[in-house]
């Protein structure tokens, strides 16, 4: 998540997976506004539409994410 020059904040979601191939892959999967406050629920929102709009919502088996505070307290709790 980072905020541009004209204080919107965005967040992009990146895609790691193993197609049947067995072949590594990665793909973008979102780069989006993220309205502020930029609470870890409003961020959670966001994870979960795009999980959600590619179908992977369930098949998700890790997520990596910045030591952002707002991040950290949220996943945690």
């Amino acid at each position: 998540m980072w905020t541009s020059s004209q204080d919107l904040g965005y967040m992009s979601i990146t895609a790691h997976y193993i197609n049947v191939e067995f072949n590594y892959k990665k793909k973008t999967i979102s780069f989006a506004e993220v309205k502020y406050p930029h609470t870890g629920y409003v961020i959670e929102e966001e994870i979960v539409r795009c999980l959600t709009e590619w179908g992977i919502r369930g098949k998700l088996f890790t997520l990596t994410l910045d030591n952002a505070s707002i991040v950290l307290m949220h996943v945690r709790s």
